[in-house]
């Protein structure tokens, strides 16, 4: 079972070649990493957060409320239209497109 895994000291050598150029050339390539601000080291994780926000409160996001509005219709026709829903509904479509708005007043409110 050693000798399953034992390479021939030619290619040996050639993997400890090829090794030694990786390393190298890291050191050779490598720029030198220079401090990012405060601000711009979460950049990648608030860009995917406003990629959901922008996905939520776009044009997805309207046509959610659309077909809810239209779901509550469908039920004041048939007659099972609950007042409790249909507030429920209201109020939250007015909290997914009035979020980024309500946030900011709060935020200059509390003077952060």
């Amino acid at each position: 079972m050693r000798t399953l895994f034992r390479l021939p000291a030619h290619d040996r050598r050639r993997t400890v070649i090829a090794a030694a150029s990786v390393v190298v050339a890291q050191f050779v390539f490598a720029e030198i990493a220079s401090a990012q601000e405060l601000g711009q080291a979460f950049a990648p994780l608030q860009a995917i957060f406003q990629a959901v926000v922008d996905f939520i409160t776009g044009p997805f996001g309207r046509l959610c409320a659309i077909i809810a509005v239209m779901s509550l219709g469908f039920l004041a026709w048939v007659g099972r239209l609950s007042w409790f829903l249909a507030g429920g509904v209201a109020v939250g479509i007015g909290f997914v497109f009035g979020g980024p708005g309500i946030v900011d007043a709060l935020i200059a409110i509390v003077g952060s």
